[in-house]
C-alpha cells in the first residue's frame, strides 16, 4: 500500500454539511451528486473542486448518510456506480444517531485495518509469483542454452558422417552377380541414420541396375530403396540418401543390393571380421563403408552426390558442404592455389592476377537445379579486392588441359562479385531454367588488377546451397 495514498469516503451532497462541519484527518471527504442519471464528484475540502471519476473509483473505501435522503442518493449511486465502473460500490455506513463527521472514524479504523491486511496478502502473493517467474526464467534460459548446444553440435543443416571404413589394399574386392545379390549388416545402429555409401573398385561393364535396399533387423521393414542404372554407376563411392534421418527406435540396420547386370559389379572391401554375420554375403570381409547421421526424424538438404532414394517427396534442396568441397579438383597449372581448411570449412582458390583460378566440383549440379547459392569471402585484414564467380557445364565439356576452363554457356554462370578483404556476401547463381543434365561447378576467382599480392589471398568459397524449382520436372 502506497504510505501517501488517501483514501475516500463518499457522501451525498445534501449530507455533506454535517460532516464536513468535524472532518476527521486521514481520510479525503468527497460529495456526489446524481442529478440527470450522472455522477459528478467534488472535493469538500477545497471548495467544492470537481474530482476525476476514475480517480474517484481508485481510491474510494467508503459510503456514509446521516439522513433519509442521504440514505436514498446513495442508493442511486450504487446503481450508477454499477452501470460506469461494472463494479460493486465501497461499503455503506449509517450514521443517523450522529450528527456530524466525528462518528465516521470507528467504522473507518476496522475497514483500514482490513484493507491493510488485504494489501499485504496481495505483497506476499506478488512476491511468490515473481519467485516462480524467476524460476520459470532461468529454467527456460538453461532449455535455450542446451537447444544451442543440440543444433551446434547437430551441424545445423549438415549431415555429420559418423562411421568410415576405408578400403584395404590387396584384398580381393566382393563380386556382386546376377545371381547371387548381397547383404551387408551396417556397424551401428539405425537412431538417426540419414546416408550410406559404399565403393565400386572398378566401373561396371555392360548393362543393369543396381537396387538397393535398407532394412531393420528386429522389426522386419525396409525403410528405403534406391535404384541406380549402368549409366549412373563408375568407380568410386556411391553415396545413398535417405529423405529423412530414421527416429530413435534402436534397430540394427541392413543393406541389401541385387545386380541385373551379366557381368559382375566389384565392390572395394575394408577389414576382415571373425564373425560372418557382420560380413558381405560371400566374403570374409565387412564392405568399405561411409555412414551419416542427422537429427532423428528430421530432413536436412540432400547432399549433392547422394541418390534419392524411392517413392520419397520430391527434392527441393541440396547441400554441397565442407565433404564435397575437401574434394575439388584443382585444375590450376600454378601449385598451391588451392587448399581446404576444416576447422573453417573453407576452400581456398587463390588468385595471383586477373588471370582466373579455379577448382571443379564434379556431379553436384543436379537436374531441376534452378538456384544456386553460398558465402564468399577473402579471409584477410589487408590486400586487394577479390572476384569471385560460379560456373555449371555439363560432365561432357570438361577439358582435358590444367588451366583451361570450358566454354559456358549463356546463363550459367553468376555475376562477378567483387568484394574488399575480410567482407563476407552471398554469391547467387539464378538458372533461366532448371538443369536438365547433371552438370560440374566451378568456383572461380580472380584480382580486380594485376598488382602482385605480397602474399597468398585466401579467396574463400564455403558450403553451397541448391535450391530446385517447384514443379520442375
Amino acid at each position: 500500500m502506497n504510505p501517501d495514498w488517501t483514501p475516500i469516503c463518499l457522501v451525498s451532497r445534501k449530507d455533506m454539511p454535517s460532516f464536513a462541519a468535524d472532518a476527521v484527518k486521514g481520510y479525503k471527504l468527497v460529495s456526489f451528486d446524481t442529478a440527470k442519471n450522472k455522477l459528478n464528484f467534488a472535493n469538500c475540502a477545497d471548495g467544492q473542486e470537481e474530482l476525476d471519476c476514475d480517480i474517484v473509483f481508485r481510491d474510494a473505501v467508503a459510503r456514509c448518510h446521516s439522513t433519509a435522503r442521504g440514505q436514498a442518493e446513495q442508493g442511486r449511486l450504487a446503481q450508477l456506480w454499477m452501470e460506469r465502473f461494472g463494479a460493486e460500490p465501497p461499503p455503506l455506513f449509517d450514521l443517523n444517531d450522529t450528527t456530524n463527521g466525528a462518528g465516521l472514524a470507528p467504522h473507518l479504523v476496522p475497514l483500514f485495518g482490513q484493507l491493510w491486511r488485504e494489501s499485504q496478502a496481495r505483497s506476499t502473493e506478488l512476491m511468490r509469483e515473481l519467485a516462480l517467474l524467476r524460476g520459470s526464467f532461468d529454467q527456460s534460459q538453461t532449455a535455450f542454452s542446451r537447444l544451442e548446444t543440440f543444433l551446434h553440435n547437430s551441424g545445423g543443416a549438415e549431415r555429420a558422417q559418423t562411421v568410415s571404413l576405408r578400403p584395404f589394399p590387396g584384398h580381393l574386392p566382393v563380386l556382386l552377380t546376377k545371381d547371387c545379390p548381397l547383404e551387408q549388416r551396417l556397424p551401428i545402429e539405425s537412431t538417426g541414420l540419414s546416408d550410406l555409401s559404399f565403393l565400386i573398385a572398378e566401373a561396371p561393364t555392360g548393362s543393369g541396375t543396381l537396387t538397393a535396399k535398407l532394412s531393420l533387423l528386429e522389426s522386419a521393414q525396409v525403410v528405403a530403396e534406391w535404384a541406380i542404372p549402368t549409366e549412373n554407376l563408375s568407380k568410386g563411392w556411391v553415396r545413398l540418401s535417405l529423405f529423412r534421418a530414421l527416429g530413435p527406435d534402436a534397430q540394427t540396420p541392413i543393406l541389401h543390393l541385387d545386380w541385373t547386370g551379366s557381368q559382375p559389379l566389384k565392390l572395394a572391401p575394408s577389414f576382415r571380421h571373425p564373425d560372418i554375420r557382420f560380413c558381405a554375403t560371400g566374403s570374409n570381409a565387412v564392405l568399405a563403408l561411409s555412414l551419416w547421421s542427422y537429427i532423428c526424424g528430421a530432413a536436412a538438404p540432400l547432399p549433392a552426390d547422394g541418390v534419392v532414394q524411392l517413392l520419397g517427396p520430391q527434392t527441393l534442396r541440396w547441400t554441397i558442404g565442407p565433404e564435397a568441397l575437401c574434394n575439388a579438383v584443382d585444375l590450376n597449372v600454378a601449385k598451391d592455389l588451392v587448399e581446404f581448411t576444416q576447422w573453417r570449412g573453407s576452400l581456398a582458390v587463390r588468385p595471383v592476377n586477373q588471370t582466373v583460378s579455379f577448382v571443379r566440383i564434379d556431379n553436384v549440379g543436379r537436374p531441376r537445379l534452378a538456384h544456386l547459392h553460398g558465402g564468399v569471402k577473402t579471409e584477410a585484414v589487408l590486400g586487394p579486392d577479390v572476384e569471385y564467380c560460379y560456373g555449371l557445364a555439363p560432365q561432357h565439356k570438361r577439358s582435358k588441359q590444367r588451366g583451361t576452363l570450358p566454354k559456358f554457356l549463356d546463363g550459367m554462370t553468376s555475376d562477378w562479385l567483387r568484394l574488399p578483404p575480410n567482407e563476407w556476401a552471398i554469391l547467387h547463381l539464378f538458372l533461366a531454367e532448371p538443369l536438365k543434365e547433371v552438370c560440374d561447378l566451378y568456383l572461380m576467382s580472380r584480382l580486380v588488377n594485376d598488382e602482385v599480392p605480397e602474399h597468398p589471398i585466401n579467396a574463400c568459397f564455403y558450403s553451397l546451397q541448391g535450391q530446385a524449382e517447384s514443379g520442375a520436372s
